[in-house]
């Protein structure tokens, strides 16, 4: 299951997102922010009333993306709430899955950043194996209040994506896909546009 939602100029964003009832359970959420956004932090990510941990980040002046992970959260609907050090302009969203291996839920976690600029596209490779799933989370700022379309490379499934206007007349785009584990897989996201 996945969900998301955005906002504009708030300290505390949640929405609603349901968990399936089958065993072996993870919650990933992210959460995105654009440009100039080194003094906005994510301070706690909530299910229901567990806490997420801190699963991965990735920071600098053109955007901002952190994941978080619980394992095993409850099953049903409740909502995910995020709590930030300020009021901002974001965009988040959540995704959930069964049968993942409790012990060692995550692989090697790789990340980078890239400029992307007139349907150029950017990629990562990951190893993987059959019977996992890579997931990917990207967080892109467009200039000049402009939003050009950002879509998921080859083999990848779009879960969600989302996007919100800030500061400098510029817009934040928060997205997330899964891809089928293999020795190699390659994540790509390709946009037009510039930034």
């Amino acid at each position: 299951a996945s969900a998301n939602s955005g906002a504009t100029q708030v300290n505390i964003l949640s929405w609603s997102h349901t968990v399936g009832t089958g065993s072996n359970r993870i919650l990933l959420v992210s959460t995105n922010f654009g440009f100039n956004s080194p003094q906005r932090n994510v301070t706690s990510v909530t299910y229901s009333t567990s806490n997420l941990i801190l699963l991965a980040a990735n920071h600098n002046n053109n955007g901002k993306v952190d994941v978080w992970s619980i394992l095993n959260p409850p099953s049903g609907t409740n909502t995910v709430t995020i709590t930030l050090n300020t009021t901002a302009y974001v965009v988040a969203g959540s995704v959930s899955y069964s049968g993942v291996n409790q012990t060692l839920p995550i692989g090697t976690i790789v990340s980078g950043t890239s400029f992307v600029n007139g349907s150029v596209g950017t990629w990562r490779t990951v190893s993987s194996a059959a019977g996992q799933v890579v997931v990917d989370f990207l967080s892109r700022n467009n200039a000049n209040n402009l939003y050009w379309p950002t879509s998921a490379g080859s083999g990848q499934t779009l879960r969600w994506t989302n996007r919100n206007t800030f500061e400098g007349a510029s817009t934040v785009t928060g997205s997330m896909s899964e891809e089928p584990g293999a020795p190699i897989v390659n994540m790509s996201w390709t946009s037009a546009g510039t930034n």
